[in-house]
C-alpha cells in the first residue's frame, strides 16, 4: 500500500469505498481502498473489522488519530487516548509485537512527559 490507510487526503471517497467494501464483507477491498484513498472517518470501522485477521494493522490505524489528539494539551482527551492505547496494546500483543507497542508508548511519554495529567492517565492504565 502506498499511503497510510488512516490518512485522509480524499476522505469522502476513501471513507465511502471503505464503507461499501466493509458492508459487502470484503476486507481486502476495504484495505485496498484505504491504501489508495485513505480510510477517512471510517478508520475505526476498518480497525474493528480487521482486529482478528490483522491485529497489528488494525492497531496502527489508530496512530494518526492519536497523534492528532495529542497535538494540543487537553485533559478531556487523555482518557480516550488511554482507552485507545489499551486497545492497541491488546492488538499488538495478539500480533506478537509487544516490543513495538512499548517503543511507541515510550515515544509518547518522551514527547509529552511535560503533561502530568496525561502521564498520570497512562500510568493509571498501566501504559
Amino acid at each position: 500500500m502506498g499511503r497510510d490507510p488512516a490518512d485522509t487526503p480524499m476522505p469522502a471517497q476513501g471513507a465511502a469505498l471503505v464503507e461499501i467494501a466493509l458492508a459487502e464483507g470484503d476486507l481486502p477491498a476495504a484495505w485496498q481502498a484505504a491504501g489508495t484513498y485513505g480510510a477517512g472517518h471510517r478508520w475505526r470501522e476498518l480497525a474493528a473489522a480487521s482486529a482478528e485477521a490483522m491485529p497489528r494493522e488494525s492497531a496502527d490505524l489508530s496512530r494518526p488519530w492519536l497523534e492528532d489528539e495529542l497535538r494540543y494539551a487537553d485533559t478531556q482527551k487523555y482518557r480516550p487516548i488511554a482507552d485507545t492505547l489499551v486497545v492497541m496494546r491488546n492488538l499488538y500483543a495478539r500480533a506478537g509485537v509487544e516490543a513495538d507497542f512499548v517503543e511507541y508508548v515510550a515515544g509518547i511519554r518522551s514527547r509529552f512527559g511535560h503533561r502530568p495529567s496525561l502521564m498520570k492517565e497512562l500510568a493509571r492504565r498501566g501504559l
